[in-house]
């Protein structure tokens, strides 16, 4: 399983965002700043806004902020938005459409590991993020 390119170029826009220190900023600054080529980058914002984690201003000085104090947005939330879910397996997604769910032997080891995962990705705000990753370098 790998976290796609939505969830890593998000992330990166959302901790760019983050040092912006709350100000509204147009999505072209943002993907400038992170070397993220502007049409992608404008297709991450999406659903980040339905998930409440960024608001959007149209006109006139208008651009993306966190709708969100920092610390209150994990990476869990953004990576959930950005990537539509989190199963691992598709067995383990939430609509139980695994027949084999009560007697998989191999069950349990998927379930454990993703909630290992979306533990350790809730446990990090974006606050956090960017205060480690201001001296990071984000070449892919």
């Amino acid at each position: 399983m790998k976290i796609s390119t939505r969830s890593r170029y998000g992330l990166r826009l959302l901790i760019e965002l983050c040092g912006r220190q709350g100000a509204t900023v147009q999505v072209s600054e943002l993907a400038a700043a992170q070397d993220i080529p502007l049409a992608y980058a404008a297709k991450l914002i999406d659903p980040l806004r339905v998930a409440g984690i960024v608001r959007s201003l149209r006109g006139s000085g208008g651009g993306i902020s966190l709708a969100r104090d920092a610390r209150a947005i994990s990476a869990l939330e953004a990576v959930e938005a950005l990537e539509g879910g989190l199963a691992l397996v598709e067995c383990n997604a939430a609509d139980g459409s695994c027949e084999r769910e009560a007697a998989c032997p191999t069950g349990a080891l998927w379930k454990g590991l993703e909630q290992a995962m979306r533990d350790y990705l809730a446990q990090h705000s974006l606050q956090e993020l960017a205060a480690v990753g201001s001296g990071l370098d984000y070449s892919i």
